[in-house]
């Protein structure tokens, strides 16, 4: 698991950026969601929360756009992105 492994915590002192940036995709992930039930519910249609699946497939898209951006590289996270793919390759041997 990501939250397991030892390099995590090397790129937050590495990146001291990414951690907050990482928090932030996630607080927008969560914002948006909010405002879409939000608005459903003010316009008379109930609309539940999406499910934590698709608020995490949202959060990845969100840091896809990301990593395409000038800072991605300076605020790590490129590498970040780069030890989830190793962690989850790893993941994949292992089952």
């Amino acid at each position: 698991m990501l939250l397991q492994d030892p390099r995590l915590p090397e790129l937050f002192e590495r990146y001291p950026l990414l951690r907050q940036k990482l928090k932030s995709i996630f607080e927008t992930t969560a914002e948006e969601n909010s405002e879409i039930s939000s608005n459903a519910r003010h316009h008379g249609q109930p609309k539940a929360a999406k499910p934590p699946a698709q608020r995490i497939v949202r959060s990845l898209q969100n840091l896809e756009k990301e990593l395409s951006s000038d800072n991605a590289e300076r605020i790590g996270l490129k590498a970040f992105a780069d030890l989830v793919v190793a962690v989850n390759s790893n993941q994949a041997r292992k089952t």
